[in-house]
């Protein structure tokens, strides 16, 4: 699935891609159907994460970089360590995912996301944070199939 979301992301001209647990309708609990966040983990060797909270940023350059609050820390480490930096939330220094983008420096990223899967609140936060280094922050078009 990695393979997959890059070379999409490239069609997109996309540098970074965020990932989160939500669906359209902004819940954390969600259908089969709706487990983007999963299907987006899969890997030959993972079955993926099955936390009902996190988010992936895809990077076109380096690894995937998985944000868990302290209930999936461990689940997160087992699961997807082999192919993710796994970034535990809570724990002192590890900044949030909006956060980790904006210090993103060595050059102005382009990152796409899915608006209908944040509240409006939250796409308002990245798009604050990412501003600051230059970054900008895009909705993403059709063409990223996330199924398990």
């Amino acid at each position: 699935m990695i393979e997959k979301l890059r070379k999409e992301m490239i069609r997109q001209e996309l540098d970074l891609l965020i990932v989160v647990s939500s669906d359209e309708h902004l819940n954390e609990y969600l259908p089969v159907q709706n487990w983007r966040l999963k299907a987006s983990t899969v890997t030959e060797s993972s079955l993926g994460f099955s936390g009902s909270a996190g988010t992936v940023v895809f990077c076109i350059e380096g690894r995937p970089q998985l944000f868990v609050d302290s209930r999936y820390h461990l689940q997160a480490e087992q699961t997807c360590s082999e192919n993710f930096d796994i970034h535990k939330l809570g724990n002192e220094g590890v900044l949030e995912p909006q956060k980790w983008i904006a210090a993103q420096t060595q050059k102005i990223l382009k990152v796409g996301a899915d608006p209908f899967v944040m509240s409006s609140k939250v796409w308002q936060r990245y798009e604050k944070d990412l501003g600051k280094s230059g970054h900008t922050l895009l909705a993403i078009k059709t063409g990223f199939k996330f199924r398990c």
